[in-house]
């Protein structure tokens, strides 16, 4: 069987990216695999920042698209923004249909893409409102909404449809699957991500990190919040302490001036350390030493009103559990999936109860050691063993 994955945007080395690896490490002992990217994937990057033997596996840059949809898609080029998705997004299909997969598995991030297959899967980090709303628009966004709806039916099919052409769509959380219910109608299929162990944990030392990509914050994804984890670490005022933060950091300008906020913030404090692209071995040492393990996306947004700038699971956050960090974390959205306050973590709704949380564990080695242990027993329900049960499951349905 041929597999194809659409993950155009791999050189981030996310969460998502991660799922892709190891399912594609899976699939290859049988099946030949093919991950369709748009940039060079260096394997042997992959391999080690993930852990994964990706040999049999390979990568293919996803075709040009013709000097007509360059120009249409082109950022500067003044079409209305969702003229251009229709016009990406029917070129694609075109493209994806010459490749010709047996199973094709989408890992595009809010895709509106139908299926090219007959047997497919839908991977959703967390939906996209689909349906135009006229309600409160004026007469001009009236008519062109009447307008995109026709012409994206003409080239698709409506945005409904395009997602209900695939066999399977999987949640990557409960929290996740409720809005994929409540925007597309759509019943999903639970796959939780891959969840790494990190331990065995070594004596721990008074260490609070935190994992998560270094982007800049656009108001519409779910920003890590390094900005205020610093601040709150500095407020905090344990100078005995120290504070490690990790995350893939991408080559893009908006990505690295953001980095530079974060070196400005922490400048003449030795105790805070940040680690662009660390790799994968480094990070399971810190993960293995750490005493507490801080999460802030979400905070800032309103779970109801932005649900989509909420951690949709929290991959990291279930590592460190692992490893016997005691999480301290954001009390929202998938969070809350993951950890039972003062059972194996704690949660906090704002910033002063951070910072009260992180004392309580500081200030109470019993407290540390009891959620420590519980934490690893909790972290054992998301493991790469299971995932990969649950996805073979999956796939022998379609």
């Amino acid at each position: 069987m041929k597999v194809v994955i659409l993950d155009p945007y791999f050189e981030t080395l996310g969460g998502g990216e991660k799922v892709v690896s190891v399912m594609a490490e899976h699939l290859s002992q049988k099946h030949e695999v093919v991950i369709l990217v748009d940039n060079e994937i260096s394997k042997e990057k992959v391999n080690k920042y993930f852990d994964v033997d990706l040999t049999n596996v390979d990568f293919e840059l996803i075709p040009d698209h013709n000097l007509f949809v360059k120009f249409i898609t082109y950022h500067r080029f003044r079409v209305f923004g969702r003229w251009k998705s229709l016009v990406y997004d029917y070129s694609s299909l075109k493209m994806l249909k010459r490749i010709k997969a047996d199973l094709f598995i989408n890992n595009l991030y809010q895709s509106n893409l139908p299926s090219p297959a007959k047997k497919s899967i839908y991977m959703c980090m967390f939906p996209q409102k689909i349906k135009l709303e006229d309600s409160k628009a004026s007469v001009a966004r009236k008519i062109y909404n009447f307008i995109t709806k026709i012409i994206e039916s003409i080239l698709l099919g409506s945005r409904e449809k395009a997602l209900k052409s695939y066999s399977v769509v999987t949640a990557n959380s409960k929290y996740t699957s409720s809005w994929i219910k409540n925007y597309w109608d759509i019943k999903s299929s639970i796959l939780y991500p891959v969840c790494d162990y990190m331990g065995p944990p070594l004596k721990k030392e008074k260490i609070i990190m935190g994992v998560g990509r270094f982007f800049a914050d656009n108001g519409s994804s779910h920003h890590k919040r390094h900005d205020l984890l610093i601040k709150s670490f500095i407020e905090l005022g344990h100078d005995d302490w120290e504070l490690h933060l990790c995350g893939s950091l991408g080559e893009d300008k908006d990505s690295k001036n953001y980095f530079k906020k974060l070196q400005k913030l922490s400048i003449g404090k030795s105790n805070i350390h940040l680690h662009p692209n660390k790799p994968f071995d480094d990070i399971k040492e810190l993960y293995k030493k750490a005493s507490i393990f801080w999460h802030a996306t979400g905070f800032g947004y309103d779970s109801e009103e932005f649900p989509e700038n909420q951690e949709h699971f929290g991959i990291t956050t279930v590592e460190a559990m692992s490893a016997g960090v005691v999480p301290v974390v954001y009390g929202s959205a998938g969070q809350k999936e993951i950890v039972t306050n003062e059972i194996d973590g704690l949660l906090w709704l704002d910033i002063d109860e951070l910072k009260k949380q992180t004392l309580k564990l500081i200030n109470s080695p019993s407290l540390t050691s009891r959620l420590q242990k519980k934490s690893i027993l909790r972290a054992v329900d998301f493991s790469r063993e299971n995932f990969v049960l649950n996805l073979n499951k999956i796939i022998d349905r379609i």
